[in-house]
């Protein structure tokens, strides 16, 4: 029974280790919730994206260097390539991939040793000069995609968007191959000189899809809609005072007997005496 218990632990780890291996993303591309503009110029919200850099490099340590970010949205890919090169070709000359950087994709992350019947699995190139070079792969994906190469003082700049093919709308969580190449042209022959790639080649140079697999990509979270902001509570006005009742109209008071003018009175006491004075007349006459 402990035998049984103890090959039944190592076979979950086992399985946990491989679900490790099979799930785990080298490179985690953030959410879209603004597209950016596919016109060859950085808009912020690439600020977003980590930068995928094509750091082992083939035959010339002084060739170009650039990097790559990555969007995405249910619906498609965006992608921003970023070269810094002193040796641009002219525009006459630059119509090969020698001067370019490669993306190599695997939308169902197959993981197979070389491209796949599946549609999902394609690359594109497009070069310095805003050419594109196709070569292998899924060649339909040219007729879908968008993109603008704009050159800069020290190189140039691409943005592509790239419609799904087999998954969309996409999900968060989902997980692709992918890989990306950069190559140089010194002398301006259109003959790809060195290059570089993020994929590790293991001493099979050259074979961007298969020497180890892909990379991957995971799709990162899609943010949840923006909280309504909470609104600051202002404090409780104070309730109006209750208008006062109309006042109530009391009875006039009695209007005070007029006053008697001055001349009144002295005319009612001359009045007064003369009547006492004329009834005391008539009593003594009586007598």
């Amino acid at each position: 029974m402990k035998k049984f218990i103890a090959l039944t632990i190592t076979a979950l780890l086992i399985s946990s280790i491989l679900a490790l291996g099979v799930f785990a993303a080298d490179y985690t591309a953030p959410f879209a919730t603004t597209p950016p503009t596919i016109d060859g110029n950085i808009d912020d919200i690439w600020s977003i994206a980590e930068e995928i850099i094509p750091a082992e490099v083939h035959d010339d340590e002084d060739m170009c260097t650039g990097y790559v970010k990555i969007l995405w949205t249910q619906d498609a890919l965006y992608v921003l390539e970023v070269v810094k090169d002193s040796t641009m070709p002219d525009a006459a000359n630059g119509t090969s991939s020698a001067n370019s950087m490669d993306l190599w994709f695997s939308e169902k992350n197959t993981q197979t040793d070389s491209y796949d019947s599946d549609d999902g699995d394609y690359h594109i190139c497009i070069n310095s000069n805003g050419v594109t070079c196709t070569y292998t792969g899924n060649l339909a994906v040219y007729d879908v995609i968008e993109y603008k190469t704009n050159p800069t003082s020290d190189g140039y700049v691409t943005e592509i968007k790239i419609p799904f093919i087999t998954i969309a709308p996409a999900a968060q969580g989902h997980v692709i191959g992918f890989n990306v190449s950069l190559n140089d042209d010194f002398d301006n022959d259109d003959g790809r000189d060195s290059y570089s790639t993020w994929m590790p080649q293991e001493g099979q140079e050259g074979y961007y899809w298969s020497s180890t697999y892909l990379n991957t990509v995971v799709f990162g979270d899609i943010p949840t809609e923006a909280e309504e902001p909470v609104a600051v509570e202002e404090p409780a006005a104070e309730a109006p005072a209750e208008a006062a009742p109309a006042p109530v109209a009391e009875a006039a008071p009695a209007a005070p007997a007029p006053a008697a003018q001055t001349g009144d009175i002295s005319a009612l006491l001359v009045l007064v005496s003369v009547t006492a004075a004329a009834g005391i007349a008539m009593a003594k006459k009586e007598r």
